[in-house]
């Protein structure tokens, strides 16, 4: 075949990258398209010298002005004149005005009359350059045409695409030589990374196509409808015109796109402001985006092996494709010095951009003095951390500048409160006669520590009292009697003590310092008596876990089950009582193994006492790994053994709360309303209204009558619940937040989405600052926000928190856990209303098969499962089996939930449609 007519189609280069072209006293090198005439080195516009490759093409072949047009011009329609013009350029620049190499033929065309001869390049000599032209079509994508030059760099160029007729737009990069292909082909990699472990987040810059098989090579990409985050800004007229809160979030929300990506182990290594896209949302809100990866690297490329995925654009050495690069405003210190980046080196650049950010210029660099243009101390303190220069005095990861960023209010009123509590102190200290104020402030910190200490105490007499019935009971009446005056004394003298202003110097302890300073005592007091130091620590650990301090808490507990008392039976109380403690902690924190290990002792105990408490932790534990029912018909069989056992004590309210729980989840929701409003009767009795063991089980019983659709009755509960947690326990802490969480869920299914929005986003912040994503009342946090930007027309912020919960859910709790399967069944339904049936088909099927596996087969979340995916079923014209499904899940239903239920009647509707629309087919 001849090398000068394969591939002469359009203006495509074809085989012309790989030969030198010799005609008349001229030469092409094909790889360079570099022309010479007469050994002199000529430049040529692109449009003349896709002329010359076209003929050179069809050498000796007279071609028509209409080929030439469409050749060159594809799909544009021009006059003859602009060909001409063309041509009289290639001529000027061959030196050919007298026709020696291209002749006119009149009123046809044009002919190369040149003798041509061609010789092979070697393989090395790389691709063209690229021929793009505004207007011109985009190579390998019918329908697409260039309307605007975007930029250029060392990959090549990008352009905007515009489709021909429906005018959507798209953004073209495009490679001129082989490091540009590699970059092409790592972001293409690193995109594929980012989908398969968090999906198509609305963070990154999407990429929807590419072409690394032949050139030019390209990636197709959304386009972000405000652009850059400079070109966003100038058409505001600058940052300085843009509010600073405004600004901050946008940096927050680049943090939190960088740690998604240092999550799924990818580096960008090339962050700076023309990498942040800006896409405008319909209210005018503007959401960022992170994009070009090009410059990026995995952490660990054996992530690829584990995630099928072709290492396109990497190396098993450091070679040029994958150097240390980077723009150098925004490069780390270590970066500079040649060292390997980390996720530290791209935490660096974000601090760089936050200053830039916050001082409105984009073009300033962190210079030595930067510390005098920005007046924010806590802002100063953030950019400092995150772009320190020694990496070990960095921010660790990018999410905690997400939390620094978004907090800022609260941490601004933090630090008014320490200012004014430390001129407070001064005041105190220099006047004396203000000391009853002062004892006043001392009674009002030792109220702060509320009844947990004291119940601690009482917890610690009555599992001794439990024991009196034995031959020992004088004593170990002794022996309870002295610890629990060491737990007294200790109350008094030290935690009473660490709150008097004359000892701590200060007048507003938290009781979280109060606790913190003295814990630091109790070691070194009871050195020698590790049977009061036990007692004294387990009351620690019981109030640390009554503030939600669980880190803390654990100390102190796991210091009582290492302390050797030489009372064996003392040892062993105080143990069960730590261990109790223990497993509240790591349920708390979503640590089931860990609770399941530390509880196992308690099941072969010789004491029945201790032994029946290990048996109600195992059924516990079956019930927060997914068995429901298994866990309602253990706890409802070991009831009345602990009414027995232990009458009138408050563990008896306490497993009676648990049986609410695991009855309202196994979908017996009269018999679960009935326990959890006596356990609240028996709680509220024995402990008040306002204390914490109360609002858990007021807590419990409000989910529970929203489950059974009392709305109003929930409603009320939720309101008076979170009202009084967090006043008494703060915002932050996890009952409080549990009962905004429900509050808000009761609030958005009676159709005031708008009051639940600030709220369950509220609950989503604390709840990511304090556990983190793994955590599963964070993912639930999603999952409850998700629906109520459902109900807000927020759709694509929806879909992305339904699609991030069924993920995290599948990675933390597995395919067949509850959870898992009420996640995969909310994304179908995302996907049902979005009319994407197909989508929504395969995960529904899955949930349904699963949840057969894991739930009872009456149990009413079967039900639901099927009649959603009867709904789907019907959507796609399989009639008989989405008729099967309807006819199954009534029954369920009905009995579940009963006949006037939401869900029942919803699904009665949607099986009558059904029928009208297999009638009409049929």
């Amino acid at each position: 075949m001849n090398p000068g007519t394969e591939g002469a189609e359009g203006n495509e280069p074809g085989p012309v990258r790989g030969y030198r072209w010799r005609f008349g006293e001229c030469a092409l090198n094909g790889a360079t398209l570099e022309l010479s005439v007469r050994g002199r080195s000529v430049k040529l516009e692109p449009k003349p010298l896709q002329l010359l490759l076209f003929l050179l093409r069809h050498a000796g072949e007279v071609v028509t002005k209409d080929e030439l047009l469409d050749g060159v011009w594809p799909g544009r329609v021009l006059s003859d004149t602009v060909l001409s013009k063309a041509m009289g350029r290639l001529r000027q620049g061959l030196d050919d005005e007298a026709q020696a190499l291209i002749k006119t033929v009149h009123g046809y065309g044009y002919r190369l009359v040149a003798p041509v001869s061609i010789e092979a390049l070697s393989p090395a000599a790389g691709p063209p350059p690229l021929l793009l032209q505004l207007g011109s079509r985009a190579p390998h994508r019918p329908g697409w045409s260039l309307s605007q030059f975007l930029g250029s760099g060392g990959f090549g160029e990008v352009w905007l695409g515009t489709h021909d007729q429906t005018r959507e737009r798209r953004v073209f990069k495009y490679a001129d030589d082989a490091a540009g292909l590699r970059a092409l082909k790592r972001e293409i990699t690193l995109w594929r990374v980012l989908r398969a472990t968090h999906g198509e987040r609305p963070e990154f810059v999407r990429l929807l196509d590419w072409n690394v098989e032949e050139p030019p090579y390209f990636t197709e990409s959304e386009y972000a409808n405000a652009g850059p985050l400079p070109q966003w800004a100038r058409a505001r007229g600058g940052l300085e015109a843009i509010p600073v809160e405004q600004r901050l979030e946008l940096v927050a929300q680049a943090a939190q796109a960088l740690a998604l990506a240092h999550a799924a182990g990818v580096l960008h290594k090339d962050l700076k402001p023309s990498n942040l896209l800006i896409e405008e949302l319909p209210g005018g809100q503007p959401r960022l985006k992170l994009g070009d990866f090009g410059s990026g690297r995995v952490l660990d490329a054996g992530v690829l092996e584990q995630l099928d995925i072709t290492r396109m654009g990497f190396t098993q050495s450091r070679q040029e494709g994958d150097s240390i690069s980077g723009t150098p405003l925004y490069m780390a210190p270590e970066l500079l010095a040649d060292q390997q980046p980390t996720v530290q080196s791209d935490v660096y650049a974000l601090g760089v951009i936050l200053y830039q950010m916050v001082i409105a210029d984009l073009r300033r660099p962190l210079a030595p003095g930067w510390e005098q243009g920005v007046a924010d101390e806590l802002l100063r303190e953030d950019i400092a951390s995150a772009a320190a220069g020694p990496v070990d005095q960095r921010l660790g990861d990018a999410t905690a500048l997400v939390r620094r960023l978004r907090t800022l209010d609260a941490r601004r009123e933090a630090r008014t409160r320490l200012r004014e509590a430390e001129a407070q102190r001064q005041a105190l200290q220099q006047d004396m006669v203000r000391l009853r104020a002062r004892q006043r402030l001392v009674l009002a910190a030792a109220a702060g520590l509320g009844v947990a200490l004291i119940t601690a105490a009482g917890a610690y007499v009555q599992v001794r009292q439990s024991r009196d019935r034995t031959e020992h009971a004088l004593h170990e009446a002794r022996i309870a009697t002295a610890q629990t005056r060491a737990v007294n004394d200790f109350l008094v003298d030290d935690l009473l003590g660490q709150a008097n202003p004359f000892t701590s110097g200060r007048s507003d302890s938290t009781v979280r310092e109060v606790l913190d300073r003295a814990a630091a005592t109790v070691g070194q007091r009871f050195a020698d008596q590790p049977d009061r130091q036990a007692a004294v620590r387990l009351s620690l650990g019981h109030s640390y876990l009554g503030i939600g301090a669980y880190a803390a808490a654990q100390v102190q507990l796991q210091q009582v089950l290492s302390l050797q008392s030489p009372d064996a039976r003392a040892q062993e109380a105080l143990g069960v009582e730590a261990r109790l403690a223990l497993e509240q902690v790591y349920l708390s924190t979503d640590r089931m193994d860990e609770a399941e290990q530390v509880m196992a002792p308690l099941q072969a105990s010789g004491d029945p006492d201790v032994r029946l408490k290990g048996e109600v932790s195992q059924a516990w534990l079956l019930h927060q790994r997914g068995a429901y029912e298994t866990a309602a018909t253990r706890l409802a069989a070991l009831l009345p053994d602990v009414e027995t056992r232990f009458r009138g004590q408050p563990y008896v309210s306490f497993v009676r709360e648990r049986l609410a729980t695991a009855l309202r989840d196994a979908g017996q929701l009269d018999e679960a309303i009935a326990a959890a409003r006596q356990a609240l009767a028996e709680r509220e009795a024995q402990f008040g209204a306002d204390h914490p063991r109360a609002l858990e089980a007021a807590y419990s019983l409000g989910g529970t009558l929203y489950l059974a659709d009392r709305l109003d009755d929930a409603l009320e509960v939720l309101d008076d619940v979170h009202a009084r947690a967090t006043s008494v326990l703060g915002e932050a802490h996890h009952l409080s937040l549990n009962a905004a969480a429900d509050l808000g869920q009761v609030m958005q299914t009676r159709g005031d989405a708008a009051s639940a929005m600030p709220l369950l986003e509220k609950v989503l912040r604390l709840r990511q600052a304090h556990y983190g994503d793994a955590h599963r009342d964070t993912r639930s946090a999603y999952n409850n926000l998700a629906f109520v930007y459902e109900d807000l027309q927020r759709g694509d912020e929806a879909l992305a928190l339904f699609e991030k919960t069924y993920a995290l859910e599948l990675e933390y709790s597995g395919p067949l856990d509850p959870l898992t399967l009420i996640s995969g069944n909310n994304l179908a339904r995302r996907y049902q209303k979005l009319g994407r049936w197909r989508e929504a088909e395969p995960i529904q099927r899955t949930t349904l098969s699963n949840g057969r596996q894991t739930l009872p087969p009456d149990h009413w979340q079967l039900g639901i499962f099927m009649y959603l995916l009867a709904d789907t079923l019907g959507e796609l014209g399989q009639f008989e089996e989405a008729d099967q499904l309807f006819t199954e899940a009534h029954p369920i239903l009905r009995a579940g939930l009963g006949e006037d239920h939401q869900f029942t009647q919803r699904a009665r509707s949607l099986h009558e449609a059904l029928k009208q629309r297999a009638g009409h087919k049929s």
